[in-house]
């Protein structure tokens, strides 16, 4: 695979961060630019000699701009193998000049899907039809074209070409394989939005889950290995992914672990709970009428291996509770809130990690837990049952109806003669565990 000289450039961006810059360094290499609409004009605003697709094409935009680039002109400039003899054979039947490099980034839906302002029509117009095909068609044909989708490579991209004058193999390859992972992503967002809309409680065929980078983590399972915390994209966080750490060291691949489960367990009680957590386990649950009482009960379980665990709570953290767990080395602590200021009165040790405001699942129908088997993905319909931030203080609201979800989420006893699930619904006596 040899080396690309970048004659021809087509642009065509939603997000305009660094196009100018880009723009101005191939004008300035001897690249003829394409472009489009909003994009063309903010080039032209920028004194930069640019060529509107449309010329290229003979056809101009139609249908509000949903038809911009989808013309054999321009695909078939994409797709072209340069070597092939019937390939150049055909461009130059045609009149199809060759396109060196894409840059193109889509429409924004992944910011806006979950505005509710914006009504079902209006939110179809983000989603990006021809950038998607322009990118798909660019990575597919990298021995010949550079696909450029994120702005962070523009400067890379720049540098090498002024070096070299062109790309290498290598270059193009890798962004490639970033096109198509963007690409795939932002398809996976909108497959996402549409599941939600349908509130199907079915597990589909099919699943793409789009994931974005949140953070690298301070390392992964053991001390040696690296690890990232990716979230859902097209949702609000929730969950640990959507806590705030208002305190304590950069938090490792196993407090993120620790921290799950121990949130996952305290959200299951309906009276202020408290739950000690020590490598994915539960050392000690217990719930209680007064907060600091609950969190007592549950260290006195196991308070051996308590030391440098995960206590989690369902309500904020009052100031009694707090300096029992000054007295504690813990490695994190999960919570709505705390009431005094973390630093003060809150766990001792510098180092540790004071969680605040982890949400539960944000629709009743997205609540779904996946576990990750080699090779697999295992995943567990959750119970529909929230705890709103605002009723935390009152607990989870309750509702009379039985829970509609074929398998609920935990059961707890509390005082009520009648055991009920966290979410409200009465449980079935016939489905009873054993105490």
């Amino acid at each position: 695979m040899k080396t690309v000289e970048i004659r021809r450039a087509l642009i065509s961006v939603s997000s305009k961060n660094q196009i100018v810059e880009l723009a101005h360094g191939l004008s300035n290499l001897g690249v003829e630019i394409l472009s489009t609409g909003g994009t063309a004009k903010s080039l032209r605003q920028a004194e930069i000699n640019v060529r509107e697709v449309s010329d290229l094409t003979g056809f101009p935009e139609i249908l509000d701009g949903r038809v911009k680039t989808l013309h054999p002109k321009v695909f078939g400039g994409l797709l072209a193998l340069r070597d092939k003899a019937a390939h150049s054979q055909d461009m130059e039947k045609h009149g199809i000049p060759p396109i060196d490099l894409v840059v193109v980034n889509l429409y924004p839906f992944e910011t806006v899907c979950n505005d509710t302002n914006i009504p079902p029509d209006e939110m179809l117009e983000y989603i990006d039809i021809g950038g998607s095909a322009l990118i798909r068609a660019a990575a597919k044909n990298y021995s010949h074209v550079a696909p450029l989708c994120d702005p962070d490579d523009y400067a890379l991209v720049l540098e090498e070409l002024n070096e070299r004058g062109k790309l290498s193999p290598e270059t193009r390859q890798r962004l490639a394989a970033k096109a198509f992972s963007h690409t795939a992503h932002y398809d996976a967002v909108i497959a996402n939005y549409f599941r939600h809309k349908t509130q199907s409680t079915n597990f589909p065929v099919e699943i793409a889950a789009g994931l974005r980078k949140k953070q690298d983590l301070r390392y992964g399972e053991n001390p040696h290995q690296k690890a990232a915390l990716y979230m859902e994209s097209g949702n609000k966080a929730w969950g640990v992914v959507g806590a705030k750490v208002l305190q304590g060291k950069q938090v490792s691949y196993n407090n993120y672990l620790d921290c799950d489960a121990a949130w996952r367990l305290v959200c299951s009680f309906a009276n202020p709970a408290s739950v000690v957590i020590k490598h994915n386990n539960p050392c000690g649950v217990s719930e209680a009428e007064v907060q600091v009482d609950a969190f007592r009960r549950a260290l006195a379980a196991d308070s051996v291996s308590a030391f440098g665990g995960i206590v989690g709570f369902n309500r904020a953290v009052d100031g009694e509770t707090a300096q029992e767990l000054s007295k504690l080395f813990l490695e994190c602590v999960i919570a709505p809130g705390i009431t005094p200021k973390p630093g003060k009165s809150s766990p001792r040790k510098p180092t540790s990690a004071f969680w605040s405001r982890p949400r539960f699942s944000p629709t009743p129908t997205s609540g779904t837990s996946a576990k990750f088997p080699a090779g697999s993905s295992c995943r567990n319909r959750t119970c529909p049952g929230r705890w709103k931030p605002s009723r935390w203080p009152a607990g989870p609201p309750r509702r009379k109806s039985r829970c509609p979800w074929p398998s609920p989420g935990r059961w707890s006893s509390r005082s009520s003669p009648t055991p009920s699930c966290w979410c409200g619904a009465a449980r079935p006596a016939a489905s009873a565990p054993a105490r």
